[in-house]
């Protein structure tokens, strides 16, 4: 997105906003299906690696720099770069020699709907490709509508289907699948522009040029079951993924009848209103299995739904043009949309105001 001057916001008023909420909490089944839901969480196990961004991050120094320095724009573009740069450095040159290395070599990376041609793996098609017209978001003040660049107008999203991998094995913090010596990604990954959450917190390291990834999270005791559907994501726990990526996956795998009685595997640590939101969805008979990060879960049959929306982590180079603010599906959102307002009513009685802002702590 350009450069919108957000300063110029303060003409709204020079007093900040009140927090709002409706005068009554609308009620929603989400307790009662937690009451009874199926739930399972996978242990956190002693030889399961943590990802060492997490561990650097509660050291003395990670404490230090959370709560003082990252403030500051120069320091915090600094450590970042210095992360970016030379970690990938160190996990390929260094630890690779110095540490056992055999379950972290290079594998080439192959996208979902690739992986299904070359293995001839039946489908299940669920909604069609569509083409998307997207109008001019409004800015405020008016006169910086010219600093918002859109990397497109319209684009074609493509078919979302359901595929059935054999002897899959998954991670808990990512949506990366481990098939054969493969990691099968999703089909709007574009690595050469795309830097991943993965790659930011050390639990792979990526060759865009060679299309091939190094994966570091190596559970050498995954445990095994027969049949689940895969919906971990490294970008689950923040609230704008799970609603436009993860979520419209989830109801589209569960309005499938013949795939019912199939569990689902979801990230650990989701916040409660992200957990709220899935047993809305799937409701109290569905067994849920809760994946911690470091943990593996070899699958006999995998169920992948493709995926319904995209927003890259962050941008891998500025070099190169064609760079996405994200696409989505539409029918994906229309199907959660009509799901949960049917599940959550809304009094039209009730005092709304008619703007609402929200503002990032960032």
């Amino acid at each position: 997105m350009g450069s919108v001057n957000l300063r110029n916001i303060k003409a709204v008023g020079q007093l900040p906003a009140e927090s709002w909420k409706p005068s009554d909490p609308i009620e929603s089944t989400a307790e009662d299906i937690h009451s009874n839901s199926k739930i399972r969480k996978i242990k956190v196990s002693k030889v399961a690696p943590v990802d060492i961004f997490n561990r650097l991050r509660n050291t003395w120094a990670g404490v230090v720099y959370r709560n003082h320095l990252k403030q500051n724009t120069f320091i915090r573009r600094l450590v970042l770069w210095t992360w970016r740069n030379g970690y990938p450095v160190y996990a390929n040159y260094l630890a690779n020699r110095l540490f056992d290395g055999k379950g972290k070599k290079w594998r080439p990376i192959i996208n979902l709907s690739d992986y299904v041609k070359k293995f001839s793996i039946p489908v299940d098609k669920l909604m069609k490709s569509a083409d998307v017209q997207l109008p001019d978001p409004r800015v405020f003040p008016f006169n910086n509508q010219s600093g918002l660049n859109k990397s497109h107008n319209r684009y074609s999203f493509p078919e979302i289907y359901i595929a059935q991998i054999k002897n899959a094995t998954i991670y808990g913090g990512t949506n990366l699948i481990m098939a054969g010596e493969e990691v099968v990604c999703h089909d709007l990954y574009d690595f050469r522009r795309d830097y991943t959450s993965e790659e930011l917190h050390g639990r792979t390291v990526i060759d865009p040029g060679k299309n091939r990834m190094r994966w570091l999270l190596h559970d050498s005791e995954p445990e095994y079951i027969p049949f689940a559907a895969n919906f971990v994501d490294a970008c689950a726990i923040n609230y704008a993924h799970w609603l436009t990526e993860v979520l419209p996956r989830i109801i589209i795998f569960c309005s499938v009848e013949k795939f019912k009685h199939v569990p689902i595997v979801v990230n650990d640590d989701l916040h409660k209103n992200i957990f709220e939101s899935l047993l809305l969805i799937t409701g109290a008979e569905r067994e849920i299995i809760v994946l911690p990060i470091g943990r593996a879960l070899l699958v006999g049959e995998l169920c992948v739904t493709s995926v319904a929306g995209y927003v890259p982590f962050e941008r891998r180079t500025n070099k190169l043009n064609g760079h996405s603010d994200g696409i989505f599906s539409p029918e994906a959102f229309t199907l959660l949309r009509s799901h949960l307002t049917m599940l959550v009513p809304v009094n039209d009685n009730e005092f709304w105001p008619e703007k609402i802002f929200l503002r990032r702590n960032s």
